[in-house]
């Protein structure tokens, strides 16, 4: 019995010290929604392989800021692939060839640590609502190694995978120059 009763007290306590903690449910619907985490940038597993005429043998891309759900981010990825491959086999000078290949280990973000060779990597931005997509060009890891960086309007785009396709010929606009200059780094 008296243990019962020690447990009752205990349970008493315990209710009253909560519902004294607890905020009026009027103040809990007031209260602002924490900050959504940031998000951490995410890989394409769409890789372009270029076969021949260029210092580089791939092209990579990483989400930094397209605001895609995630249902709807592997079309868009496979978009800006097949474009840029489609778009750097219709350059003149120097005449390439390329195709996409899927790699879900490039996914990976512990893949991304150290910068490969040869290797052209691709941050991609942007957003519908405004717009304006962006995109900058990276020959290796350092901030020298940026000898592109882009943002464009694309309000004629009737949908996203079309602003995207816009912003890709534009990617292989700057391949060109950089591919025609010998330049791959920011200084030269």
């Amino acid at each position: 019995m008296r243990r019962s009763l020690h447990l009752l007290t205990l349970l008493l306590a315990a209710i009253t010290f909560s519902a004294c903690r607890a905020e009026p449910p009027s103040a809990q619907a007031n209260a602002p929604a924490p900050a959504p985490a940031q998000a951490h940038p995410s890989y394409s597993p769409f890789v372009v392989h270029v076969h021949d005429g260029a210092p580089f043998h791939s092209i990579s891309f990483k989400d930094v800021g397209l605001h895609t759900p995630d249902h709807e981010s592997a079309a868009l990825y496979e978009v800006v692939a097949e474009s840029v491959s489609m778009e750097l086999q219709q350059l003149d000078s120097p005449r390439l060839s390329s195709e996409v290949r899927y790699s879900h280990d490039i996914t990976d973000p512990q893949n991304h640590l150290v910068c490969e060779g040869e290797h052209i990597y691709v941050d991609l931005w942007g957003s519908a609502q405004t717009s304006r997509y962006g995109y900058s060009l990276w020959s290796g890891c350092g901030e020298e190694d940026n000898f592109a960086w882009r943002e464009i309007e694309v309000s004629n785009a009737r949908t996203r995978e079309e602003a995207l396709a816009q912003v890709s010929r534009q990617i292989v606009t700057d391949l060109r120059s950089a591919l025609q200059t010998g330049c791959f780094t920011r200084s030269c």
